[in-house]
């Protein structure tokens, strides 16, 4: 009974999970868009953050189990969304202060798709799905490689142009 209600919970959460991330996915590209650092830019592209790939995953694993793609997207996302629409601010403004926002913002939004990695992760390792853990656990490494490097971002260029 217990086995069925995570294999319930898990199957819920990866389906919202696609419309969620599509959601972020968007907000670090506006945040890339808008950041003055060329290595935050760098940082918070398509390419870097292999925003692609996640959503592949998760489309495949959606398929594999036969789900529909949810468009359910938690209130902690639509906060992040709105807090990292303040911090971009307009287009062409640039400056030191704005990066640190942008860098704070896309720092929370990793984490908050860490976190939720990680409990899929989890669930699929309990219930013994194999191969959705090895694809959710590619996701999760991804996302704490980005945001080690955003952390490196923030010591190495943000803190020194500060200095």
């Amino acid at each position: 009974m217990e086995k069925l209600y995570v294999l319930e919970h898990f199957q819920n959460h990866l389906s919202n999970r696609y419309a969620e991330e599509k959601k972020l996915i968007k907000t670090i590209q506006l945040l890339g868009d808008r950041a003055g650092s060329p290595e935050l830019r760098k940082a918070l592209s398509p390419v870097e953050t292999g925003s692609d790939v996640h959503l592949d995953r998760l489309d495949q694993l959606l398929k594999r189990m036969k789900l529909k793609k949810g468009n359910t997207v938690a209130e902690t996302a639509d906060a992040l969304v709105k807090e990292a629409k303040s911090a971009a601010g307009r287009k062409n403004v640039v400056s030191l202060e704005k990066d640190f926002n942008i860098l704070i913002c896309a720092k929370r939004i990793q984490h908050e798709r860490i976190v939720h990695f990680q409990l899929l992760h989890l669930m699929s390792v309990a219930l013994n799905l194999e191969f959705e853990a090895s694809l959710l656990e590619q996701c999760l490494a991804e996302h704490q490689n980005t945001d080690a490097y955003l952390s490196q971002i923030a010591q190495n260029v943000l803190l020194k142009v500060a200095e």
